[in-house]
């Protein structure tokens, strides 16, 4: 319970409080659309004297490394309240290969909605939605107006109140609040302290802590560090680096990284380290969204490839799923350089670039009469 207090303070006085938010928001840019990029990479960590032979099975599959990349936007509907539309554009080691994840989740007013593709040879109808009608959180549906599959999902009690004060919140000073760096404000300092908690505040280093959390700003080189603890054991951190960008005219969020230590079946110990980076950052990004452009980016001959330009990896999202693909890899001269057979089933292919040469290639996928092209600048 008091670890929950501490959370709901912690938003109320860290980051959502008005009090502070307008002392340390004063200077900040209302930013009414937002857009940016996450790349989240999940693996674990071990000792160097871990015996992996004694592992079950299940243990071992935890050694695979999980990736996802999202392209998130946000902005305001046409009655003023907030949007947040993620795009799912690869994930590996993500999800079973008879499961076919959502194209896009928005979360809005209404709730929140995932967009399923119809692609999924394992399923009835090709998703999930045509075996299960209903869950205790939601209902899936095909869209009318539309023609999407879809799962609707109503927000709980506390979702709501978090989507309201939220909106409040966006609507208010815009959507950059949530991504700058926040140092504790005098005020929060003091309801802290009044609260019981433990403050220290040393040069550029500010510390507050109680038997269930450490929260520590390094107000020189802009990280946040969030530990959890029970009993005398941290069972999480997290830190929150920030970069300046000159757009913005401040410090915004840049990369996370959670340490969560665990152990296997056989009692040996190890960590699971999430590293999530946050790129591109722009308010520039006014065009139409995924559900008003995805019906013909489907049927167009555009590749999506991700990142590019590119410096070592490269993904490249896979048109449609239930076929099988020929990746080509084409350089300036109309030379073959690499070709790749895809099975069916897989969304993405990992394509390395490490060794390529700078310059413009073309990457080609083919899929029975249908071809699909994108350029890549290799830098």
């Amino acid at each position: 319970m008091k670890k929950l207090l501490f959370i709901v303070i912690l938003s109320a006085i860290g980051y959502v409080s008005t009090a502070q938010e307008e002392s340390n928001t004063d200077n900040l840019q209302k930013i009414t659309s937002i857009c940016y990029d996450v790349e989240t990479t999940s693996r674990i960590r071990v000792s160097d004297d871990l015996n992996i032979s004694t592992l079950s099975t299940l243990d071992k599959l935890k050694f695979k490394r999980k990736r996802y990349i999202q392209k998130h936007k946000e902005y305001f509907d046409d009655s003023a309240n907030a949007v947040c539309d993620i795009t799912f554009v690869s994930h590996t080691n993500m999800y079973p290969k008879w499961y076919t994840p959502p194209e896009m989740i928005r979360s809005d007013i209404n709730g929140t909605t995932s967009f399923f593709p119809a692609t999924n040879k394992y399923l009835t109808d090709g998703w999930v939605g045509g075996s299960i009608s209903k869950t205790e959180h939601g209902e899936y549906l095909t869209d009318k107006a539309t023609g999407k599959n879809i799962y609707q999902q109503d927000y709980s009690t506390l979702g709501n109140d978090t989507y309201t004060r939220h909106n409040t919140m966006v609507s208010k000073l815009g959507y950059l609040y949530k991504y700058v760096f926040k140092q504790p404000s005098a005020t929060s300092i003091k309801q802290f302290r009044d609260e019981g908690y433990t403050i220290v505040e040393d040069n550029n280093i500010i510390s507050i802590k109680n038997t269930n959390n450490i929260l520590v700003w390094d107000t020189l080189e802009k990280v946040f560090v969030n530990q959890i603890i029970e009993g005398d054991v941290i069972i999480n951190t997290t830190k929150t680096y920030y970069n300046y960008i000159n757009e913005y005219a401040t410090y915004i969020i840049s990369k996370t990284i959670t340490t969560t230590p665990k152990f296997f079946d056989n009692g040996d110990f190890y960590e699971t380290v999430t590293v999530t980076e946050f790129t591109n950052f722009s308010s520039r990004c006014n065009g139409k969204s995924y559900i008003e452009t995805n019906n013909s980016q489907k049927d167009s001959n555009k590749l999506n490839v991700y990142p590019n330009p590119s410096f070592d990896l490269v993904i490249v999202s896979i048109p449609k799923t239930d076929k099988p693909s020929v990746l080509k890899l084409i350089d300036f001269s109309g030379n073959i350089i690499m070709q790749r057979k895809i099975d069916a089933g897989n969304s993405s292919f990992e394509l390395n670039t490490t060794m390529l040469s700078n310059g413009i290639y073309t990457i080609n996928i083919y899929q029975g009469n249908n071809d699909y092209t994108s350029k890549l600048i290799k830098k």
